[in-house]
Parts: structure tokens; C-alpha cells; sequence
């Protein structure tokens, strides 16, 4: 299904984000599976990434809201994937490729 887009994020590559909703830091993996993109969540809730447009930016429908359908757009640059979701999502933040040797790990 997406051999027409290039998918620029190698499989089990893991980010982490210091800010989130929850205060708390989250990790999210990349992965790649039969040529499809996924984003694992903590819990291992597996999200698949659909491309938006031409290939060059990514989506996914929210399963973390049952009552509608909430898309959640997914923002790669270069070491950083940025999550942005119309409604209030507890996993919207930039995420920085792990080990992010910028920080001292606290």
C-alpha cells in the first residue's frame, strides 16, 4: 500500500518526550510491518500511519476517541516527530529520536 511514499523513519527507532499532557516522559517506537508505518504507544496501543496527501505527511485516525473520528497529524523533521490533534490527545508533543545526546537524561 505505500510503495508510492517513502516512509523517511527506520523501523524500531523510539523517541521520547520530556512534556507531555501527563507530565509524565513518554516513549513512542516507530515500526514498520509488511511496508506499513506504525506508531507503538506506552501500553502498546499500535496506531497505523496513512499518508496525507503526496506522501510528504503522515496521519492517523485516533483510536483513543471511540465517539468520533479524530485525526491526528504527524510531523517528521529530521531527529523529531510532532504530534498534533485537534481535540486534547494526552500524547501531543515534539519527540526526539532516541539517545538524544542534547540532554543529561533527566
Amino acid at each position: 500500500m505505500y510503495e508510492y511514499f517513502h516512509f523517511p523513519l527506520e523501523a524500531n527507532t523510539s523517541y521520547e518526550c520530556f512534556e507531555t499532557e501527563t507530565g509524565d516522559d513518554v516513549v513512542i517506537t516507530i515500526d514498520i510491518q509488511n511496508s506499513t508505518p506504525y506508531i507503538i504507544f506506552p501500553g502498546a496501543n499500535y496506531v497505523e500511519l496513512e499518508a496525507n496527501g503526496k506522501g510528504d505527511a503522515w496521519e492517523f485516525i485516533n483510536p483513543y476517541f471511540s465517539d468520533e473520528r479524530v485525526y491526528t497529524t504527524v510531523s517528521i523533521q529530521d531527529n523529531e516527530i510532532i504530534l498534533f490533534t485537534n481535540e486534547t490527545f494526552i500524547y501531543d508533543a515534539a519527540y526526539t529520536q532516541l539517545p538524544d545526546e542534547s540532554t543529561d537524561g533527566e
